[in-house]
């Protein structure tokens, strides 16, 4: 479990900013979305195999699906070449799609709160189940890995760089409804 522990910190960032969306609001959602969305973009570019691959466009593609519910764009914007790997680790991405399906599934529940009918529409993401084996996976290999390998290393080098490309994106979403709100 060395891995979760060096991840607590990059997690626990994360957590607080998607946090920061109201995921009852038309607005609120629709930033959690294109945050999801530009992340999958930018792992899509970087997913070391089939099965991910097909994780990965399924989430973004129900991303997508539901922005456009929404009455918005799916977003363009992915994270520069210099920002990706060239071979994400398969367990560092089993670690945050595995992970992210289990915390939205805490995260249904704000969203089922909400009374706009519209929002409510807007169901594809939260209703995905295609990352629901990747927990379970990563589990099985991390509880056999020793801490301190080059490849934990490196599973928790990647597994760092998909929150901060994830936290960076969400702060350009809270930076740019700042903007949005102040006009």
């Amino acid at each position: 479990m060395h891995l979760r522990r060096a991840l607590r910190a990059p997690h626990d960032v994360l957590d607080d900013l998607l946090s920061k969306f109201d995921l009852t609001s038309q607005d609120g959602l629709a930033c959690f979305l294109r945050v999801h969305q530009g992340g999958l973009s930018t792992i899509a570019r970087s997913a070391p195999s089939e099965d991910l691959c097909r994780v990965v466009n399924d989430l973004e593609a129900r991303a997508k699906k539901d922005l456009i519910t929404l009455g918005c764009c799916p977003t363009n914007d992915i994270v520069g070449e210099d920002e990706i790997l060239d071979a994400l680790d398969p367990v560092a991405l089993d670690y945050i799609l595995g992970g992210s399906q289990m915390g939205n599934s805490v995260l249904k529940k704000r969203w089922e709160a909400a009374t706009d009918p519209t929002v409510r529409s807007a169901s594809a993401f939260f209703s995905a189940t295609s990352a629901r084996d990747l927990w379970p996976r990563y589990l099985s290999v991390a509880d056999t890995m020793p801490g301190t390998s080059t490849r934990a290393e490196g599973i928790t080098r990647d597994a760092s760089r998909i929150f901060q490309i994830y936290a960076d994106l969400a702060k350009a979403e809270l930076t740019q409804r700042s903007l949005s709100h102040a006009e």
